[in-house]
């Protein structure tokens, strides 16, 4: 788990050093010659209590942001609303999966106010919560199980006591 932490926290770093100059918590750090890399007391410190998956999920995301800025020609990483849009488009536009635009809004709003980015014109964005919302829209219907009867989980209540029975199936039921 640390390990994992540790390559996470890595990716941000290299995602803050992106940012540049136009993170308030990167100007903090080199002010105070602190290295930007994911072992940086600063950086720990900004995502204490911030889960591993969570952050995973949001690192991915804006590095496929940045990746495509980088295609295009853009210079580290910007928040911009009128360049999120364009890359929001380009994205609808080859039909991925349905919740990647949200989940781009999300790791916005996550870089933005911990790195001390400005992100409101991104995100109070009207279009960019448009696409989105479309997106969400093609999402298929979520189709459940039904769920388990009264007899059902009276069943298994009573083979997860039977001591007679093997503890590994007791242990799974």
């Amino acid at each position: 788990m640390v390990a994992r932490r540790r390559s996470v926290l890595a990716t941000w770093a290299c995602l803050l050093a992106d940012f540049g100059i136009s993170s308030g918590l990167f100007r903090k750090m080199t002010a105070d010659r602190e290295t930007v890399n994911g072992d940086a007391v600063s950086l720990v410190a900004v995502f204490a209590g911030k889960a591993t998956a969570t952050l995973e999920k949001h690192a991915a995301a804006l590095a496929r942001l940045r990746s495509w800025m980088t295609a295009k020609g853009y210079a580290g990483l910007t928040l911009q609303e009128d360049v999120i849009f364009t890359f929001f488009e380009e994205q609808a536009a080859a039909n991925v999966p349905p919740t990647r635009l949200q989940a781009t809004r999300e790791a916005i709003h996550l870089a933005g106010a911990l790195f001390e980015v400005d992100f409101k014109g991104a995100l109070e964005s009207k279009r960019l919560a448009g696409l989105a919302v479309q997106a969400l829209a093609r999402r298929r219907v979520l189709r459940q199980r039904d769920p388990l009867t009264v007899d059902m989980v009276g069943m298994l209540e009573r083979f997860t006591v039977d001591i007679k029975g093997d503890y590994r199936r007791r242990l799974l039921a």
